[in-house]
Order: structure tokens, then C-alpha cells, then sequence
């Protein structure tokens, strides 16, 4: 689960909460202008945190691959705008590295599809755990097309069974049952086990086409030398 969080509204909070008490006895309009301050002043430390962040991994990047006529162009100035609305709306500092890796990537190498916006939102409604939990079903789609044995086997059913999978992973299996779930409902995963015998629901799955270029998308091209989430 993300655990990370930027460490820059605490301050601002113990702030807020003194002039709140201060200005508690003329009425409640001062109160109200506190809060929206307050709001405005961790907007502002959210975008700032960004875009030094941003700046940070551009210098990271061979100033060649930089493909200078796109970031010009509309579209790229949309894709930041888009990504900043949502940075405002997250302290997990995992997912603000996404989005400015997306950016450095985009900048690099654009990538075309229509659900960027789609994916965009899916960054903020999963955390690291179920991404790692998709990369995981990912390479055992790539394990399960290299080897000779046909999926009803009894050795590649174990492997993609999800108490397997969680051991692998280092989770709770009811936990892993839940992501699943969760990302079935979002379409990056498919339950795979219907229509076997002694399987339950979300006990086989894999991951679907959805899926596979959503972790395109938020990865980029693997050629790209851009720098790791780390």
C-alpha cells in the first residue's frame, strides 16, 4: 500500500489551527477565510513540490531525446495541465513520481491512445501494491506463452492461482484476493477461472489488454533511457 506521504502540510495545519482559535471569538467568516488560506497555501506547496520533482527527472534525461516540437505543442501543455489537476489531489509521493515520469516519458516518446485521461484516473484510484500485483500477471503471461505445456496443466494452474501468486508477491492471500477483485473491476484484470472445477472467484486471473497498456503507458517505452520510479 502507498505509505509515503509529502511532509509538507503539517506546518500549515499548526498554523491554520492557531489563527482558527485566534479568530474563533469576532465569528465564523474568519474561520472560513482561514480554511480556504490554508487551502490555497497547500495547493500551492503541492504544485511547487511537482514541479521542482518535474524538473528534477528532466535534467535526468539526454537533452537530445527530448522531442522539443511536441512538448510546444497543445497537446502536451493539455497532458501537464491534466496531471496537475490531479497532483493536487494526492499527498502519496509514489503516485506524484508516476506522474512526473509520465510526463518525462511523453516528452521523450508520446504515446498514443485514447484512455490517457482513463489512466491518468487509475493512478489515483490504485496504489503500488496492486501495480506490482499487474506486473506480476504480466510476466506470467509472458512465462505462460514461452512454455510448452498447455494452460490446464497442473504445474501453470498452480502458478496462476492466486495463493501462489501471493507467495510470490509477499501478501496476504485475502489481500491479493481483493486487488484482484478490485482490478478486475477496473478492466485491468479478467477472472480466468470460471467454468473450473474447485476454483473460486477471483482465484485465476490474468491480465487483460486493458491492463498490459496501462503499464505501457505509465512505464513508457522500455528502449527510453528515463529514470526508474526509485
Amino acid at each position: 500500500m502507498d505509505s509515503k506521504e509529502i511532509d509538507i502540510i503539517g506546518d500549515e495545519i499548526a498554523v491554520t489551527g492557531r489563527n482558527m482559535l485566534l479568530n474563533l471569538a469576532p465569528g465564523v467568516g474568519l474561520m472560513v477565510r482561514e480554511l480556504i488560506e490554508c487551502r490555497e497555501r497547500i495547493i500551492q506547496k503541492r504544485i511547487n513540490y511537482f514541479v521542482l520533482g518535474f524538473e528534477a527527472f528532466l535534467k535526468s534525461v539526454d537533452p537530445k531525446c527530448i522531442d522539443k516540437t511536441y512538448i510546444e505543442c497543445e497537446d502536451y501543455n493539455d497532458l501537464f495541465y491534466s496531471i496537475l489537476q490531479r497532483v493536487l489531489t494526492t499527498k502519496s509521493e509514489d503516485k506524484i513520481k508516476r506522474f512526473q515520469k509520465i510526463l518525462i516519458n511523453e516528452a521523450v516518446c508520446p504515446y498514443s491512445s485514447d484512455f490517457k485521461e482513463t489512466f491518468l484516473d487509475l493512478i489515483l484510484r490504485i496504489n503500488e501494491d496492486q501495480i506490482r500485483v499487474l506486473n506480476y500477471y504480466r510476466n506470467l503471461r509472458k512465462e505462460l506463452k514461452e512454455t510448452s505445456q498447455g494452460e490446464q496443466s497442473p504445474e501453470v494452474l498452480d502458478k496462476i492461482r492466486s495463493f501462489w501468486a501471493a507467495k510470490c508477491l509477499n501478501m496476504d492471500y485475502t489481500l491479493l484476493k481483493f486487488y484482484n477483485q478490485d482490478l478486475i473491476s477496473k478492466s485491468l484484470l479478467s477472472d480466468d477461472g470460471m467454468g473450473r472445477l474447485n476454483t473460486e472467484a477471483y482465484d485465476i486471473v490474468k491480465i487483460s489488454a486493458f491492463g498490459l497498456e496501462f503499464l505501457e503507458f505509465i512505464e513508457g517505452d522500455s528502449e527510453m533511457k528515463t529514470p526508474s520510479l526509485g
